[in-house]
């Protein structure tokens, strides 16, 4: 017998096994061609474009519609605010005043009853602006609606820091050194009077000087007199409430005040506390008082 020998398997072409695939993929592709080229020939309904394009011209007139009233509406909204009464200032107030009359401060504003709110608040900057350059006693301005049309002119004065006297009328010193010119029968608080001073720049020297000292200090003084001269034009005389008269130099007045005291205990009465060079007193009627006013 022959010996059994077994048989190698059978090769398989790759090529054979792909090729239906392939074949098939191509069959695919081209019906899914003519199905889009059908498609793309297919004519449009007008019963099925027709509803759409109505809804999207109706959405659009609607959308245009809306606009047009809105502007109508605002533009008409507008224009009858600027025909109402409301538009309109109706009363005019003033707070923060309590040297200058209220009555001053609106007829310096410019602003008077019936003006236009809209133009008023466009130019506030204006009105403030001319307020505080027509009165130097204010320090600020502002201007607030209160309610529907009324308004509120919010101001802030300058300190008052003393009064000078002519002709028996007292006129306001500002903490700036401005002497304003409405006087007043009488000083209103506790501030002295600036007497015999005949130059601007001293007497703006002497309220900032008097401004930077103690405030029990401030309060014991009542009148500040220029006796200047060649020899030193700084020279002050102070009157002080306890009748006692204070000689110094501006220049040196604040730090010397702080000797006062002491010099007024060696005082049995008024008299004279020298300041001016050193520090000594002297009491009233002696030939040192009568050197000095």
């Amino acid at each position: 017998m022959r010996p059994h020998r077994d048989k190698k398997p059978a090769q398989v072409d790759p090529q054979q096994t792909i090729k239906p695939w392939e074949e098939y993929l191509h069959k695919e592709q081209v019906k899914a061609q003519k199905t889009a080229q059908r498609q793309e020939r297919k004519p449009l309904h007008v019963s099925t474009t027709l509803p759409k394009l109505k809804r999207t011209r109706l959405s659009r007139l609607v959308k245009n519609t809306l606009i047009v009233l809105a502007v109508l509406l605002t533009v008409g909204a507008s224009a009858g605010y600027f025909l109402t009464p409301f538009s309109r200032v109706r009363e005019i107030s003033v707070t923060g005043t309590n040297i200058a009359a209220d009555q001053a401060v609106i007829d310096e504003s410019g602003i008077r009853s019936g003006a236009g709110l809209v133009h008023l608040f466009l130019h506030r900057q204006d009105y403030t602006g001319r307020l505080l350059k027509r009165m130097p006693l204010l320090r600020s301005a502002a201007i607030d609606r209160v309610g529907i049309n009324d308004i509120v002119l919010r101001v802030k004065e300058h300190p008052v820091v003393g009064y000078t006297v002519k002709n028996g009328i007292y006129y306001p010193i500002l903490s700036t050194g401005v002497v304003l010119t409405a006087g007043q029968s009488k000083p209103v608080g506790n501030y002295p009077v600036y007497a015999d001073f005949t130059s601007n720049q001293h007497i703006k020297l002497a309220v900032k000087v008097y401004a930077s000292l103690a405030t029990h200090v401030q309060g014991d003084i009542s009148e500040i007199h220029d006796i200047g001269d060649k020899a030193n034009p700084n020279r002050v005389m102070l009157y002080m409430n306890d009748q006692n008269k204070v000689i110094a130099d501006l220049n040196t007045l604040k730090e010397k005040m702080a000797y006062y005291p002491a010099m007024k205990a060696q005082l049995k009465g008024a008299g004279i506390v020298d300041l001016e060079v050193g520090a000594y007193a002297v009491p009233k009627g002696s030939e040192k008082d009568t050197k000095n006013p």
